[in-house]
């Protein structure tokens, strides 16, 4: 048991040993406790100031600074926060008796021109605004709330689209959103390779089960809709990638019935093949510019391949086993 919690007048253990041997006269609060004025009982010191009576004797909530409510609520005498729904309703919801009494009427609402919802208080009729809006400086204006730029606010798991009085989740291509409508989850989609433009600013990825070469700029933002561009989508199963920026140049190779390795424009244009004769299964490529050649692993033959970047000088080094 906490040491704070001996001699705190409230008893933890079932036998009340905590509370033995006590001096009757001196109270000891924990570090993260608040002593009540009265001298008798110990809160949280959470509880402090936090608008609801805590201690015996109310000393939790004296001296505290007033309490900002939001535009849902209503400010009561001693600072607190009331939803508008029950203020003059006939009953004293809060100590004070601020909520009732004053100019409440049934007919104030009518004289007002509120743009969401109107409310009868001491002071006349407030205006409130519906889910997703605040009220304006000057009480009669309903703005939309930004939630996803709230600060701290982090209320979708990748993309937040603010809306007018609420917002909406998505995903990033690969990923789909879940019942709760906040949390993305990938689908499963697999990307066999992936390869960065560092000079266009593009992501190049390879699908080989759909026969496909994509690209999507690096600063694009999911709005829920698929921004990526197809480059080229007439491939048997291209497996792996490698981009010559410098050059405006992509290399990839094919896995498939006639495995062979291939070059295009990084827009798709003028294909062509560079190696189509001793390839097994070219698993990986990689490029080396200072000796202009290509590279590549061949997990069917065990083997490691070069040759130029126009295909001759064809090499297959030393299978391994």
């Amino acid at each position: 048991m906490p040491a704070a919690w001996l001699c705190d007048r409230d008893f933890n253990c079932e036998d009340g040993t905590d509370e033995q041997d006590c001096d009757p006269e001196e109270l000891r609060c924990g570090p993260r406790q608040w002593a009540c004025a009265g001298g008798e009982q110990c809160v949280p010191g959470v509880w402090r100031c936090d608008g609801q009576r805590d201690c015996e004797d109310g000393s939790d909530e004296a001296g505290c600074p007033p309490r900002k409510c939001q535009s849902s609520e209503f400010q009561c005498r001693s600072h607190g926060c009331l939803a508008l729904r029950p203020v003059c309703d006939g009953k004293e919801d809060y100590a004070d008796g601020s909520d009732e009494g004053g100019t409440c009427s049934p007919s104030a609402c009518h004289r007002a021109r509120c743009p969401h919802a109107c409310y009868q208080s001491p002071h006349g009729p407030v205006c409130a605004c519906e889910r997703g809006f605040e009220l304006g400086s000057n009480g009669q204006v309903c703005k939309d709330v930004d939630e996803c730029g709230k600060p701290g606010s982090q209320p979708c798991s990748q993309t937040c689209v603010n809306t007018q009085g609420s917002y909406s989740c998505t995903c990033h291509p690969g990923y789909s959103l879940e019942p709760d409508g906040h949390t993305c989850k990938a689908t499963g989609i697999k990307s066999d390779c992936i390869a960065v433009d560092c000079i266009g600013r593009n992501l190049y990825w390879v699908v080989g089960t759909a026969g496909r070469i994509l690209a999507v700029q690096l600063t694009a933002v999911w709005r829920g809709k698929s921004e990526h561009t197809i480059v080229l989508d007439d491939l048997t199963q291209p497996r792996s990638l490698a981009l010559d920026p410098l050059n405006g140049l992509m290399y990839w190779s094919e896995i498939g019935g006639e495995p062979q390795i291939e070059q295009a424009g990084m827009d798709g244009s003028s294909r062509k093949i560079l190696v189509s004769q001793g390839l097994g299964w070219p698993t990986s490529i990689a490029l080396d510019q200072l000796s202009w050649k290509i590279f590549w692993s061949d997990d069917k033959f065990h083997c490691i391949g070069s040759a130029n970047l126009d295909g001759t000088g064809v090499h297959v080094s030393i299978p391994w086993y």
